[in-house]
């Protein structure tokens, strides 16, 4: 993944049949472009998904272009969010009836994460936020990864900044920041099943599986 001059994404595929050439192809407009993450589809294709500056309605959207085989842009979409005039597009992943999962977050209002479950056409079936995770002092919170679980529903890791009350004023101090790692399991309609949250962990949370015994791994 590079960021050429132009600002446009750039997607390195590599494609090693037998001489081990890649290949290359730019997506994006004017503005900035980043990816947030790639995975291929079964028709041979790739989708990823990121966050545009050059297309949709806020600061910055989330982003989602779908790709056949040879670079061709078959669709692509911008998810802005009312609350926030700034959203990201974190992880991509397939679910099982052919349609996909998104993670991100917004900041700039609702500071929030989310998901965001499209058809295979990516159009948006539901949308779901989980500031109330970290609440009330949350200052961002990204979504960072999800994967859609083995009973259909989704496991899903992130990181938030959540601001330390002061014992003398009794509110939250500027630029005194905690950093909480989380983990977030839900149904299939992104509805909170259990949450766990560890506070005080100064780190940051990108990545969770679910193992071949029904577990998770982080």
């Amino acid at each position: 993944l590079k960021i050429n001059t132009m600002k446009k994404l750039l997607l390195i595929l590599l494609c090693v049949p037998l001489i081990g050439f890649g290949q290359g192809w730019t997506y994006g407009g004017p503005e900035l472009e980043t990816n947030g993450s790639i995975e291929p589809t079964n028709d041979g294709g790739y989708i990823f998904c990121g966050t545009t500056e050059s297309f949709g309605t806020g600061d910055s959207d989330i982003w989602v272009v779908k790709i056949d085989n040879q670079g061709n842009v078959e669709w692509q979409n911008t998810y802005g969010d009312t609350l926030n005039y700034q959203s990201w597009g974190s992880y991509i992943s397939i679910t099982n009836d052919g349609g996909y999962i998104i993670s991100g977050g917004g900041a700039g209002g609702l500071n929030s994460g989310e998901l965001i479950k499209l058809n295979h056409s990516g159009i948006v079936q539901w949308r779901k936020t989980y500031s109330q995770v970290l609440s009330p002092l949350t200052h961002i919170v990204n979504i960072h990864t999800v994967e859609q679980t083995t009973d259909g529903g989704y496991i899903m890791s992130g990181w938030g900044e959540r601001k330390w009350v002061d014992s003398t004023w009794g509110f939250p101090q500027s630029g005194i920041d905690d950093i909480i790692s989380f983990i977030i399991k839900t149904d299939s309609l992104g509805n909170i099943f259990w949450d766990k949250v560890f506070p005080l962990s100064k780190e940051t949370s990108y990545h969770i599986e679910e193992t071949t015994s029904g577990d998770y791994i982080m």
